[in-house]
């Protein structure tokens, strides 16, 4: 009965080796979600798989997270929660341990990307325009923490024949009156009431005309437009290009 005995718990070691040399190699990670997109303030649990040569699920793997760079994008934890402090690219790495064989390591990119939009900003801030005027308006559309954002900007004029405006936010002014231009991204909006006066700009001048400069001096420009009476016609605004 003891020979018995004594060779069955020789055989115990023997058969451990042998289910420790059968498991499974670790060939890949599979990092979830897959999409790993963060909004900016937000968190995200990440998840990983270990995954054999035949795209099996391997067993009884531990692994451990850290992030890679990018300090003031966010922090990922030890157990994979990702924190997010602003907008860009956090990248991070996963280390699948494994008893008995080499670590393996899965490098990937979780993209930090703004709120909702919040806010629309227009500029230049047109209060008057005279008949046959364009400009160009630009939108800023910033989220609730001031991130900008690339949103599709919707614009919409209140009288067509006064003013007119085109997808890209191009303001044409057409006769004297009153409109409303308005952008809006969603629910968020923002308008500018704009006038169009009935004179018309017979002369226009810069002022001033003639300016010695040195690196680094800042100079105002004045832009004057001004009737066939040669009275200035105030409050409209410029185009300026250099």
């Amino acid at each position: 009965m003891l020979r018995v005995l004594s060779a069955c718990l020789l055989l115990v070691p023997a058969a451990l080796s042998a289910q420790q040399a059968a498991k499974p190699a670790i060939a890949r990670i599979v990092v979830l979600p897959l999409q790993r997109v963060v909004t900016a303030g937000d968190t995200l649990r990440l998840r990983a798989e270990a995954r054999d040569a035949e795209g099996n699920l391997v067993p009884d793997v531990t692994f451990r997270w850290a992030q890679t760079g990018a300090r003031f994008e966010g922090t990922v934890s030890p157990d994979g929660l990702v924190t997010s402090g602003s907008t860009g690219v956090l990248p991070a790495a996963v280390v699948a341990v494994l008893p008995g064989q080499q670590p393996t390591v899965e490098r990937f990119e979780i993209r930090m990307v703004p709120g909702p939009a919040a806010s629309i900003a227009l500029s230049p801030a047109v209060t008057r325009l005279v008949p046959g005027q364009r400009i160009r308006l630009n939108a800023d559309v910033r989220s609730a923490s001031g991130d900008v954002r690339d949103d599709r900007v919707t614009w919409v004029t209140s009288n067509a024949a006064v003013l007119r405006v085109s997808e890209v936010g191009l303001v044409s002014a057409v006769a004297a009156g009153r409109a409303r231009l308005t952008a809006r991204v969603g629910e968020v909006t923002q308008a500018l009431d704009v006038q169009v006066v009935a004179s018309t700009v017979a002369s226009f001048s810069v002022e001033p005309g003639v300016t010695d400069a040195r690196t680094g001096d800042v100079i105002r420009f004045t832009a004057i437009a001004r009737d066939a009476q040669g009275r200035d016609i105030a409050g409209v605004t410029p185009v300026w290009s250099f």
